[in-house]
């Protein structure tokens, strides 16, 4: 969402992420669903946090949404080559709830979880509750 805040100061963490996962064959994409936001409103938001706009799926009709179970912005999912969820919720620990977050980051889930899949591991956490905004 490009008005959740914690979509927002999320955006800089989700970046380092992809530079260190980029020689990998670990692609990250962002996904806007529905159509409450114009996309000259996410195309701001894009070029505002360094973004690129060839990494957006819009989603009008909520397919993929559905299809993951996304409640919640931002919740990110790892969905392997055959289309089947890996992980699922929270980036990290860092958001407790809407508007309190921990000063120190104790679990880095998405990035444990993309560790474990490259070294052909199951995933041990394989779902966590996202913190967020709910999705429009």
């Amino acid at each position: 969402s490009p008005e959740c805040p914690l979509s927002e100061n999320y955006t800089l963490t989700l970046k380092n992420l992809q530079s260190e996962f980029i020689d990998k064959e670990v692609f990250f994409y962002s996904i806007f669903p529905g159509t409450f936001y114009p996309k000259p409103q996410i195309i701001e938001f894009l070029k505002k946090y360094g973004l690129p706009e060839s990494s957006v799926f819009y989603d009008p009709a909520y397919r993929l949404r559905d299809y993951c179970g996304a409640t919640t912005t931002p919740e990110v999912f790892i969905i392997d080559q055959l289309g089947q969820i890996q992980y699922q919720g929270a980036i990290d620990n860092w958001a407790i709830t809407l508007g309190k977050q921990r000063q120190v980051v104790s679990e880095h889930y998405l990035r444990d979880a993309l560790i474990e899949l490259l070294d052909d591991k199951k995933v041990s956490i394989p779902k966590t509750r996202a913190v967020g905004c709910i999705i429009e």
